[in-house]
């Protein structure tokens, strides 16, 4: 029975292969794949840690004691 039902997937698996032009090896990733990857996760991972990081310099500036307190809330060091 479970060689049946292996068989079956196997044969989904083939024709869901072709309805979508698969042509690639098991495991190979194409170029076109890492390029969207960079470009939609990676660089805008990067711009939005950029941002991030002059927030919060923007908010120690403004507000040294808040920054200070939230700062040591983060890392665990305030005293209750």
């Amino acid at each position: 029975m479970l060689c049946t039902v292996l068989l079956l997937e196997q044969m989904k698996l083939q024709q869901l292969v072709k309805a979508l032009g698969w042509d690639y090896e098991p495991f190979e990733i194409p170029a076109e794949v890492y390029a969207d990857f960079k470009e939609n996760v990676a660089d805008r991972g990067a711009s939005a840690y950029e941002a991030w990081t002059k927030l919060v310099a923007d908010y120690k500036e403004a507000h040294p004691e808040l920054a200070a307190e939230v700062e040591a809330i983060i890392e665990g060091t305030r005293s209750s």
